[in-house]
């Protein structure tokens, strides 16, 4: 508010925001756009993530019916009963797509790769043994491996390392 003396009387100027207030506020808003835009984009992949966890109890199911049954595990049989596309009819591997991921089978596992175009990050479901001996019981790893800087920093917020068990949250070598 400006204050100027014309004669006997005093006046009061009233224009609004000065620039340097205007730029203030303009500044702030950009500060805080840049801390919570990477947030909201980790929580935002984070929350999709659960479609891969609605789908794996099925996949684990069905490997351990193949396993009981003594019967080698084809994509078809393996992805059978997840609600996915099937990507092609030429493919090998079994891929389809879900919302958010597509999954496949690799000589890694089973590998999950988001649709959004970037290969950040893949989750794989991997067979593991203990290693005490030969007939020891395998499990099924859920595995979140980063191949970026930003997959890698996902990966860490989701479990805590860049390659980590998102299951026990603890680091896979």
């Amino acid at each position: 508010m400006a204050v100027y003396e014309t004669g006997n009387k005093m006046k009061h100027k009233d224009k609004g925001f000065t620039l340097i207030e205007l730029l203030v506020v303009v500044l702030i808003i950009g500060i805080l756009a840049a801390v919570a835009l990477p947030q909201y984009e980790k929580a935002v992949n984070k929350s999709r993530l659960a479609e891969i966890y609605a789908v794996v109890p099925t996949i684990r199911r069905n490997l351990e019916m193949c396993k009981l049954t003594q019967v080698e595990c084809s994509p078809e049989l393996t992805m059978e009963g997840i609600g996915w596309q099937r990507q092609s009819s030429f493919n090998t591997n079994g891929a389809m797509t879900g919302k958010y991921f597509s999954v496949g089978m690799s000589i890694m596992g089973i590998v999950f790769f988001p649709l959004n175009g970037n290969n950040d990050y893949g989750i794989v479901l991997s067979s593991q043994t203990d290693g005490t001996d030969a007939s020891a019981d395998t499990r099924e790893q859920l595995v979140c491996a980063g191949s970026t800087e930003k997959g890698i920093s996902f990966c860490k917020s989701v479990c805590g390392s860049a390659t980590c068990d998102m299951e026990t949250n603890k680091p896979v070598s």
